[in-house]
């Protein structure tokens, strides 16, 4: 094969991880709790729970399975795509040994960064307001109505790769 037919992705994913995994492909699980400040429609603090499986293959797919649950609501969605293809949902290389996803919300993008160190990995999530905003407006799992947080914040991070 051809280093233009395997792609800048594969040979990315081919240093980052062990040339074994490299030929099975890669998951990495990701989980922690989305804290809105939610003033709208009812000011509480809510948790959300989320849990990501982002699964790399040699051929430069990526499968992406996410759960999320909040209180008695829950939710999830799964996409295949293309490791630093398209827009929205991607995963992208962001520099060595490190894969970003960035997420359009209504009002702001959520970004996932995950530093791969031989066979373990961390992450970390930001949030970051859409210019022109002043709050994070985002759809809720209970109902799909909109809500509105004076922040959102993620915490308890954890991140590992098998």
């Amino acid at each position: 094969m051809s280093i233009g037919r395997v792609g800048a992705s594969s040979i990315f994913f081919a240093l980052i991880f062990p040339l074994a995994a490299f030929a099975e492909g890669v998951t990495m699980k990701i989980s922690y709790n989305e804290i809105h400040d939610r003033i709208l429609p009812q000011a509480e603090l809510t948790t959300t729970a989320v849990q990501l499986d982002v699964r790399l293959n040699a051929d430069g797919s990526v499968q992406q399975n996410e759960a999320r649950v909040s209180g008695s609501a829950s939710g999830g969605r799964s996409r295949t795509m293309k490791l630093g293809g398209g827009q929205g949902h991607a995963w992208k290389v962001a520099g060595p040994h490190e894969l970003i996803n960035v997420v359009d919300y209504i009002s702001y993008r959520r970004a996932i960064l995950v530093t791969v160190h031989d066979r373990s990995c961390t992450a970390q999530v930001d949030y970051k307001l859409k210019p022109g905003f002043n709050d994070y407006r985002y759809h809720r799992l209970k109902n799909g109505a909109e809500a509105v947080a004076r922040s959102v914040r993620a915490n308890g991070l954890t991140c590992s790769i098998q």
